[in-house]
Formats: C-alpha cells, sequence, structure tokens
C-alpha cells in the first residue's frame, strides 16, 4: 500500500494545446495518455472524502482519500493499493455494503515537471470543458506551478470533481 499527500487545484475551460507546448518547453514529461475507467462510492465512513477503483492503462486502484482545503487548495491524503481486476474489485466493494455513486470515463494527459503533475481531463459523456489539474506537494510549489503557465492564481479553484460538475450543472 502505498500513501501520499497530494497538494492540488483545478483550472477549468483550458486551452490544452498551448499549456502542452508550454510544458514540454520548459522540459515537461509526459507520463500518461489515456483512458480512464473510474467507479466511485457512496456510504463512506466519517473522515473519508473518497473511495474509488480506477484503471488507468493497464492498472487496476483502489484507493481512499480524506482532504481539506487550506491556504487555497485542497489537501489530500491518499491510499491505495494496486488490484487485479476493476470489475471483480467494484463487485467486492458492493458486496460488503457500498454503493456505487458514480461511474465515468474521462480521457487524460499527464505530464511531469520538477516534480509536479499537470493532468488534462476530458470527461465523456459530459458537456464539460477540458480542465487541468496541478498537484503538487505544498501550496507553494502548486502557486508556482502555476505562475510557469502563467495561469493567474485566483483560476485555481481548490475543487473536487464533484464541484466541476457541479459548476456545469451536471450534479
Amino acid at each position: 500500500m502505498t500513501t501520499h499527500r497530494e497538494v492540488e487545484v483545478k483550472v477549468l475551460e483550458v486551452e490544452t494545446a498551448s499549456l502542452v507546448a508550454r510544458l514540454e518547453a520548459l522540459g515537461a514529461k509526459k507520463i500518461f495518455e489515456g483512458v480512464m475507467k473510474v467507479v466511485s462510492f457512496k456510504g463512506l465512513p466519517k473522515g473519508v472524502s473518497l473511495l474509488r477503483v480506477r484503471q488507468e492503462g493497464e492498472q487496476t486502484y483502489l484507493a481512499v482519500k480524506r482532504q481539506q482545503i487550506r491556504e487555497g487548495v485542497r489537501d489530500v491524503e491518499e491510499q491505495s493499493i494496486i488490484v487485479d481486476e476493476f470489475e471483480s474489485t467494484v463487485r467486492l466493494l458492493e458486496t460488503i455494503g457500498f454503493s456505487v455513486k458514480r461511474r465515468y470515463e474521462k480521457h487524460r494527459l499527464s505530464y511531469r515537471l520538477r516534480g509536479v503533475r499537470f493532468e488534462f481531463d476530458t470527461l465523456y459523456e459530459e458537456d464539460i470543458p477540458t480542465f487541468l489539474e496541478i498537484e503538487g506537494s505544498s501550496p507553494e510549489e502548486v502557486k508556482e506551478a502555476l505562475s510557469w503557465l502563467e495561469i493567474p492564481d485566483d483560476r485555481a479553484l481548490a475543487w473536487t470533481g464533484k464541484d466541476v460538475r457541479r459548476h456545469y450543472g451536471k450534479e
């Protein structure tokens, strides 16, 4: 099992091509591009903000998140393990009493630069413009990453995916 801390923001309605060009000019490396399948669950114990199964390429992960908002960013502790099968893991969680909250697919394009992840997400079957998630190890690192892309701080939102969907009237 791995445990790590994510400090992240979302930037809505991004122009992917120009931001990717800027990232690549700065030396960023593409680390993933493809379809992600995600199932999140409801009926979570107190203090748990997310329980999900996610398939990213050939890897499938089971993850639990706990979060707080501080200094204008989401500060998230995530514990995850690699599991063998996506659908079998979903069925197992249902068997022990968790109910599927949401099932969806998205296209993700991920880059890494100086330890910061830049993830462009396009949700399938929803009329939501592509958004960017910037994930670092501290609020200062995330704010610095925004400056690399010349994105004003006021466009950085300490939102969850649910907040994004709600903003576009999809939740």
